[in-house]
């Protein structure tokens, strides 16, 4: 409406495009590509990133979801890294990164999300799997990054069992390497740091 009316005559969003007629640029919040890269695991961990997870209502059914999924396959080690997160916090992106690499798969359940997802462009720039719910990201940036069964096991109305059996399933060596080549390729359709920033100056050159 502020747009309609002429009141608002330039418009920097860090979200999906919408179509709008003034001076605008969308774009991507960036993050140093030398410090999330792709780094291979062979290890039978899966880690998640969301801060409070296992304290906030918010998450309580999230939380509840990454339980039984542990619970449903102890052979595999289960983290949840983040403030007041049970397995403790990391601090900093390199300490972030760090963590990631360790990681076969990141699990992301954050409901109530901005829709951008720090952990989601970090784990594509790292060419790491993602555990999702996608009806979280729909029409937000992050659901270019979740393509189920090539990039991501999505978890919306799937069972514990299935969910389970496509973790394994996809865990195997020739298809997890073809889903992480997947994952980092997607990313760099997706995301282009350098031409987003010449749309920022020129959008900074045209403000009104």
């Amino acid at each position: 409406e502020l747009i309609e009316k002429g009141i608002i005559k330039n418009l920097m969003a860090s979200t999906s495009e919408f179509p709008v007629n003034i001076n605008k640029v969308f774009y991507h919040q960036e993050f140093p590509l030398s410090v999330f890269y792709p780094r291979g695991s062979k290890e039978k961990n899966i880690y998640s990133f969301v801060n409070t997870f296992s304290t906030a209502d918010l998450f309580k059914e999230d939380w509840a979801l990454f339980q039984e999924l542990e619970k449903a396959m102890p052979d595999w080690n289960w983290k949840s890294i983040g403030a007041s997160c049970r397995d403790g916090w990391c601090n900093g992106i390199e300490s972030i990164a760090d963590k990631m690499s360790e990681a076969k798969w990141i699990v992301h359940l954050k409901k109530g999300g901005d829709g951008y997802g720090h952990i989601l462009f970090n784990s594509g720039a790292m060419g790491k799997p993602l555990i999702v719910k996608k009806s979280y990201y729909k029409d937000k940036l992050g659901e270019k990054l979740m393509k189920d069964g090539k990039t991501c096991i999505t978890v919306d109305d799937k069972s514990i069992g299935q969910i389970v059996k496509e973790i394994e399933y996809f865990s195997e060596p020739e298809r997890y390497s073809v889903m992480c080549q997947n994952v980092f390729a997607n990313f760099k359709n997706t995301v282009d740091f350098e031409k987003e920033e010449k749309d920022i100056k020129l959008f900074l050159d045209n403000l009104k």
